[in-house]
């Protein structure tokens, strides 16, 4: 039994093909322009000036064969990977949106909170470690060796590495942020408490 004749169907794709909407894409925001000069520094680690000069040695060989999909240009993936590299572990702070672990748990919430975290982080590492095997630099690094453009472009605090034992430092992101304690506490509270 058909319940559509051949000119209904027409008509019924005539008005699918109507309907599609061509993909939107969001012009992406300059980070040159975005940021001031310490903005810049602090999210990247590098001058702008410097991250100028990485990206035009990078740029011939980074830069997408074809401008399909809206890849990535060179600069976008070189700023991702500053990126990258300028956030460690000890630069993700309690935050609104980013728990941490509670350094010294003694409730059952507390506890289960820091073990519902340590398995989610797990997960997370896994993935970080596909990232790695997939993206070589970020295991391996960058071919090119930004401290010496670094001090070629007088860039003095270049990728320093910064020694700062962890207790007194998550003590201090804790006494920094209110809103992240109150969120966590909250989470401890409501959800982990119950478990």
């Amino acid at each position: 039994m058909n319940y559509l004749s051949s000119s209904s169907d027409e008509k019924v794709l005539d008005a699918v093909a109507e309907i599609e909407s061509p993909r939107l894409f969001l012009p992406r925001s300059n980070p040159f322009d975005k940021y001031t000069d310490g903005e810049f520094r602090t999210r990247y680690r590098l001058q702008r000036n410097t991250t100028v000069v990485v990206i035009g040695i990078l740029e011939e060989e980074l830069s997408p064969i074809t401008l399909r999909n809206h890849s990535l240009s060179a600069g976008d993936q070189i700023l991702v990977t500053l990126r990258f590299y300028a956030t460690g572990d000890s630069a993700y702070a309690l935050k609104d949106c980013m728990m941490t672990l509670l350094l010294n748990p003694t409730t059952p919430a507390e506890q289960n909170y820091n073990n519902a975290h340590i398995q989610t982080r797990n997960c997370i590492e896994r993935c970080f470690g596909v990232w790695k095997r997939r993206f070589a630099c970020l295991s391996l690094g960058l071919r090119t060796k930004v401290d010496n453009i670094a001090i070629n472009e007088n860039d003095t605090n270049y990728f320093e590495d910064v020694v700062v034992d962890e207790e007194v430092e998550q003590e201090v992101m804790q006494v920094n942020n209110g809103g992240g304690n109150a969120v966590r506490r909250a989470l401890i509270e409501n959800v982990f408490a119950n478990l």
